[in-house]
């Protein structure tokens, strides 16, 4: 069985689909058999899952992009349903252009953002936004019951907003894998080596994340205590790998 599946190629860079995006398909027929769901919430189901899949493209395609930019050779792209992976063959030579990769991925989600602002604010929906922002959690789970309730596409828009700001927050958080993480490790080796600043970046990224868990488990906010055991889990994985230039 095949891992991935290539659905495109950009500047010879390809872009994977990994096969756990079949457990997606699946969930979305059994929403659309014994889900109850009505046709309007499907298709906005199944829209805002693809411009979820699009933003974590971009996202990727943003590091690799530059990283080719910089003259750093890009193996290919994977989209997993949990995120992405851009597969840089090795780090830059110069500290800096591994800062640069590192932050083109948020800043990626962070102008599609604010494109969602701007098309909300262009399009009359002033209020709805505004309402976003006073009360997000409120509108969150309007969004999750009544996915059409203040129309399809302008819940589309806000999706993409919600989603992008996740995005961009999620991925600046200074731990391995996150480009936060890389963007703290690419500052630290410009004062120190490569393998230094890499197990300093890991062990800040491992308290922070123990102080999280912490938190999360007081205040019971599922999406912390899940975002905690990823960097975790993550940090004991990479904490067995050579901390060399070489490092993919």
């Amino acid at each position: 069985m095949r891992r991935t599946w290539r659905i495109a190629s950009v500047a010879g860079v390809g872009i994977n689909v990994h096969w756990s995006f079949s457990f997606i398909i699946l969930w979305m027929v059994w929403q659309g058999t014994f889900g109850n769901r009505e046709l309007k919430s499907l298709l906005f189901l199944a829209m805002a899952l693809l411009l979820l899949f699009g933003c974590i493209a971009l996202h990727e395609l943003g590091h690799a992009l530059t990283a080719l930019r910089l003259e750093v050779t890009v193996k290919d792209i994977i989209i997993l349903p949990v995120g992405g992976l851009a597969q840089i063959q090795s780090l830059p030579k110069k500290p800096h252009y591994d800062f640069l990769i590192a932050a083109a991925g948020p800043l990626v989600n962070l102008a599609l953002a604010i494109g969602a602002i701007l098309t909300l604010l262009g399009s009359g929906q002033e209020e709805l936004l505004i309402r976003f922002i006073v009360l997000p959690e409120v509108m969150l789970e309007q969004m999750l019951i009544s996915p059409v309730r203040h129309g399809l596409v302008p819940n589309l828009i806000m999706f993409l907003l919600l989603s992008n700001m996740a995005l961009f927050v999620f991925n600046l958080f200074p731990a391995f894998p996150m480009d936060g993480g890389r963007m703290v490790r690419a500052a630290l080796a410009t004062l120190v080596p490569y393998p230094r600043a890499t197990q300093f970046t890991m062990g800040l990224g491992q308290t922070l994340a123990m102080l999280m868990l912490c938190w999360a488990l007081q205040i019971r906010s599922l999406g912390l205590i899940l975002l905690a055991c990823f960097v975790l889990m993550a940090g004991l994985s990479l904490r067995h790998k050579p901390l060399t230039r070489s490092e993919p």
